[in-house]
């Protein structure tokens, strides 16, 4: 999207049911617009890819198709549309429509609990901090320290 800032995040992220994400692999961008729906309950339904390869735990979201990359473009995106297809008719609708005698859907309101929990226990900018740190920041200095030496 042009202009993408906090303004149009925020107006794409409130009040989302589902979050869908189907970058081409492994082009997949930071992903934080999916992270920040996952933070306001929202379920995302994305390619394992970026950071949903390792948030989704089946019980916070789904996952497009299974994984695998093909070599040829055309090929990839049927797999990937069918497997969207076959998710969303069989799980994602479903499950949304699945409502009790008080018409909420409780399995899908567990469901948004359990996305802003994740999100918010595992994706926080101190864990982005300290990776940065011990996996480029610290490793460069010690680098740099012995090429002074």
């Amino acid at each position: 999207l042009e202009d993408y800032d906090i303004e149009v995040g925020r107006m794409l992220t409130a009040g989302c049911d589902v979050w869908l994400n189907t970058p081409l692999r492994p082009q997949e961008a930071c992903g934080t617009s999916g992270m920040k729906s996952a933070l306001n309950g929202g379920l995302n339904c994305s390619i394992p890819d970026g950071w949903w390869a390792e948030a989704c735990s089946g019980r916070n979201g789904w996952v497009i198709g299974d994984g695998e990359s093909t070599a040829s473009g055309p090929v990839q995106d049927r797999r990937d549309a069918d497997a969207l297809y076959e998710l969303l008719e069989k799980q994602v609708v479903p499950q949304f429509y699945d409502r009790g005698r008080d018409d909420v859907p409780g399995r899908w309101v567990r469901m948004m609990a359990e996305s802003a929990r994740i999100a918010g226990e595992r994706f926080t900018g101190q864990r982005m901090l300290c990776e940065y740190a011990a996996d480029y920041y610290l490793p460069a200095h010690a680098d740099g320290a012995a090429h002074r030496r």
